[in-house]
């Protein structure tokens, strides 16, 4: 299960990363109380062999769900449903931040995000360059600035370019290594962790784990 060694091994994951990856498989889902990665209203698993107990237990129970149970989870039949699937969960700055930190090597990151003005209508995959932004330089304003100055007035997604490299790159792999049974009895929730993490491991494999080519 892709979430990284406990939390305190600091080797491993860190524990937003661990949670950014919890909250990528039940999003979308209203069986649970813990809200989104940028807004939660619970307290999520607070330590690793809690949180893979939790998803453990979700995979369980979906899996040997009835037939609206399992099409309630959404379904995963193309690269553009998961693509689209990725944009819906990484669809503010928060987790566009975190994901182009986490998935993408420093060369891809620059473009990787799509920065509109708030409630503007841009069409996917249309922002002009005056309007793509990295996010990353968004979230490294002092944290009382941000929220006050880019929070409310920006819509932060991940671009479209980005979302569809990504899945395209992990349904290579999929096709590759003969993983398409083993994809159709997953949720679309635990099929878009794992392309996230197909892409933070094809950027450590390029860079080395120092992040250096």
């Amino acid at each position: 299960m892709p979430f990284g060694s406990d939390f305190e091994d600091v080797d491993a994951h860190s524990p937003v990363i661990s949670r950014l990856l919890m909250y990528a498989e039940i999003h979308n889902y209203s069986d649970h109380g813990y809200g989104t990665f940028s807004a939660p209203t619970q307290m999520a698993p607070n330590t690793y062999r809690q949180l893979q107990q939790f998803i453990i237990e979700r995979r369980r129970m979906q899996q040997h769900g009835d037939d609206r149970a399992s099409s309630s989870r959404g379904v995963v039949g193309t690269a553009e449903d998961l693509a689209a699937k990725l944009r819906a969960f990484a669809s503010d700055g928060t987790v566009v931040k975190h994901i182009i930190e986490f998935a993408l090597p420093p060369n891809k990151r620059a473009n990787a995000a799509e920065v509109t003005a708030a409630g503007a209508s841009a069409a996917p995959g249309t922002a002009t360059e005056h309007t793509r932004s990295n996010a990353t330089e968004l979230a490294s304003e002092p944290k009382r600035r941000l929220r006050k100055n880019h929070k409310d007035a920006y819509d932060v997604t991940l671009s479209q370019d980005t979302a569809q490299a990504m899945v395209d790159s992990f349904f290579k792999f999929v096709v590759q290594e003969h993983l398409q049974q083993h994809l159709s009895r997953m949720s679309a929730g635990q099929i878009l962790v794992l392309c996230i993490f197909h892409s933070q491991l094809c950027y450590r494999a390029s860079y080395g784990e120092t992040g250096e080519m």
